[in-house]
């Protein structure tokens, strides 16, 4: 994926059922996109806790953004009940 990323963008890749690869690039600026969109969604995560894993972290903001467990797992070429029983840890972990 190139000039650049967005909540917007990725949503509408994933509705037209595009296969998608996010760079390290990319998911920096999905980032940056979800704590403008979502009131600094990610950067309260990473503060309230500092030991999460970037996938960890990732996931979590795709799930804030909506996205279905297929739709998580399609990106990270997972089943999708390994990113449920993933949720479920975190939230046991994190209380999310």
């Amino acid at each position: 994926m190139t000039n650049g990323i967005t909540t917007n963008s990725l949503m509408l890749q994933i509705a037209q059922g595009r296969d998608i690869h996010l760079s390290d690039e990319d998911w920096t600026e999905l980032e940056a996109s979800v704590n403008a969109e979502l009131g600094g969604y990610a950067a309260k995560l990473r503060s309230n806790h500092p030991a999460i894993k970037e996938k960890d972290l990732r996931i979590c903001m795709l799930r804030k953004l909506g996205l279905t467990y297929m739709q998580i797992a399609k990106l990270f070429f997972l089943q999708p009940a390994s990113v449920k029983k993933r949720m479920q840890r975190l939230r046991k972990q994190c209380f999310l």
